[in-house]
């Protein structure tokens, strides 16, 4: 389960679920951002893939803002924190 910890019984009790700190709802939102451009990736490229005909008017467009979009996520997350 994402964004929860079972805090430490000692072995002692029932470890319940409780929801992470706030700082870990960043990183969470990051990663579903992530995900989100990577399904739209994918389906981008299973679309190509059925079709290898340009993909609309718009598609060099929309392929460059993918790329900008995406770039600038790679360099977010290697920023050092």
């Amino acid at each position: 389960m994402e964004n929860t910890r079972s805090p430490d019984t000692g072995g002692h009790g029932k470890k319940t679920c409780e929801p992470c700190d706030d700082c870990y709802n960043l990183v969470q939102d990051a990663a579903n951002e992530h995900r989100a451009s990577l399904a739209a990736l994918d389906a981008l490229l299973k679309q190509i893939a059925k079709n290898p005909e340009p993909v609309g008017e718009d598609f060099e467009y929309k392929l460059r803002k993918l790329q900008v979009r995406e770039t600038k996520h790679i360099s977010t997350d290697l920023r050092p924190s």
